[in-house]
């Protein structure tokens, strides 16, 4: 079988250069045991592309970070000089690939040193365009098939995709999307397209997320504003108005952070900047409550 080309990319925003170091060692590590298991990823490279006010690398931080990586990854690193978020920084970072492969990944993500090769094996399934890791220690509580492993929808903090269907559907939507739904998004334009996603939990990866007490996710004021806001976009673009007018009525009696989601999206309504709706008959989007599809446990 021919070996296929790798392109891991991660967007930056002041991140923690210790912590980078770790991302990258764990996927050079990653790749060693796909190498020596199957060897059906080939020439692999990671693209960091930094959307922070200042560089977060100097030239002599980069070539020892390229030094440790030996023969198994390049390192290419790309200052945008704006705060792009994660859409628009991975539709820039994937646009001029050669790579059949394309693995999206927060910048503080950690593989298992498994889990690149299982992904790699899931997304080789035919007619499987995206193959979603086991995020650890809080796993999404999203339902998927135990049988199939198909899911309604992925995580891109860590995704293996196929390139040429990334870009069939065009990327994320970064017109509509900063930071948080680009990738529900992506995961039901690429099931209307007649595409299936893969929920892989046997490829864990390590996704530090701050919990309360009760071991519940601690999200931050930035997750909660976009949260909402994309929660609006969603229910707009894919045609679900008794959800988007609940929503509306929800938000406006809501905190600061659901108030300013809701201004944004009511700027965006009057400037005619919202997206074309799409899946008018409900194929794809499996609106659960508050929810992006049915929930196997409660956070």
């Amino acid at each position: 079988m021919t070996q296929a080309r790798l392109q891991a990319q991660s967007v930056l925003y002041k991140t923690d250069k210790a912590a980078l170091r770790r991302v990258l060692e764990a996927l050079v590590n990653a790749l060693r045991v796909e190498r020596e298991t199957e060897g059906l990823i080939g020439p692999a490279a990671l693209v960091w592309g930094d959307a922070s006010p200042e560089p977060s690398f100097t030239e002599a931080e980069l070539a020892g970070l390229r030094a440790g990586c030996g023969e198994l990854l390049t390192l290419d690193y790309r200052f945008f000089g704006r705060n792009t978020g994660s859409a628009l920084g991975h539709d820039l970072l994937a646009q001029d690939t050669k790579a059949e492969l394309l693995l999206i990944l927060n910048p503080d993500v950690l593989l298992a040193p498994r889990s690149l090769m299982l992904l790699h094996r899931a997304l080789r399934e035919p007619g499987t365009a995206l193959a979603e890791a086991r995020q650890t220690p809080l796993e999404h509580p999203k339902h998927y098939d135990e049988t199939s492993l198909e899911t309604p929808w992925a995580s891109t903090a860590c995704a293996l995709l196929r390139t040429e269907a990334f870009r069939a559907v065009g990327g994320f939507d970064s017109e509509s999307f900063f930071l948080y739904g680009d990738d529900v998004d992506l995961s039901w334009r690429l099931r209307l397209a007649g595409w299936r996603l893969r929920y892989c939990p046997e490829a864990p990866v390590c996704h530090p997320k701050r919990l309360t007490a009760e071991g519940r996710w601690d999200a931050t004021e930035a997750e909660r504003r976009y949260a909402a806001e994309c929660a609006l976009l969603l229910s707009w673009k894919y045609s679900r108005p008794k959800r988007l007018h609940a929503l509306l009525r929800r938000y406006a009696a809501g905190d600061e952070n659901e108030r300013l989601a809701l201004r944004s999206f009511l700027r965006r309504r009057a400037e005619g900047r919202l997206p074309q709706p799409l899946d008018r008959d409900n194929r794809v989007a499996s609106f659960k409550g508050w929810a992006y599809s049915a929930m196997r446990y409660g956070y």
